[in-house]
């Protein structure tokens, strides 16, 4: 690591400005946490779940015609980021997606 020699122990004291930094880091990344799970909401009879979340299912924002699958925001942002999903088509949430595919 350090190559240099000291004869006494140096002073060790706290960088102040990467301490700043991750506490910033911690604040917002809490605020995001809390803003995006409370702005989410738990789907309601008659709306359409979101097929990814296990435990207790969100409202679907979307659901992608390629996956047959319904996405609540979170589950949704990989279609919306990744090159290779973002050609999917996604259209309003539907339910029971592989029932209303055409059989030909």
């Amino acid at each position: 690591m350090c190559n240099k020699v000291f004869n006494t122990k140096p002073e060790l004291h706290v960088n102040t400005f990467i301490s700043e930094m991750v506490a910033q880091f911690r604040q917002s990344a809490q605020q995001k946490a809390s803003s995006s799970s409370s702005e989410q909401q738990v789907s309601k009879p008659g709306e359409v779940p979101c097929d990814v979340c296990t435990g207790t299912k969100l409202k679907a924002l979307k659901s992608c015609l390629v996956c047959l699958v319904s996405y609540c925001e979170t589950h949704l942002e990989l279609h919306l980021t990744t090159s290779g999903l973002k050609r999917h088509q996604l259209i309003d949430p539907v339910e029971n997606l592989e029932g209303r595919m055409c059989m030909g």
